[in-house]
């Protein structure tokens, strides 16, 4: 078997969490809503910064009902 080693190197810890929920769509939040209802110490991470997933990114339309942008 091949390996491949790498070199040490020292990583920060940014924060320490119980639950480390990584996307923000709707199922990542309801994950890290869940976990942190039942008292874990929880984060979210989002790579786009838009919590919502492509709902909200990409504006869709099929999640409102309506065609044009604007309030509900």
């Amino acid at each position: 078997m091949k390996y491949i080693i790498e070199n040490e190197r020292k990583i920060p810890v940014v924060r320490e969490v119980d639950v480390l929920v990584l996307g923000g769509g709707p199922a990542g939040i309801g994950a890290a809503v869940a976990a942190a209802r039942e008292g874990a110490v929880t984060m979210l991470a989002e790579q786009t910064g838009d919590v919502g997933g492509i709902a909200t990114t990409g504006l869709m339309s099929h999640w409102t009902g309506k065609t044009e942008g604007g309030t509900l």
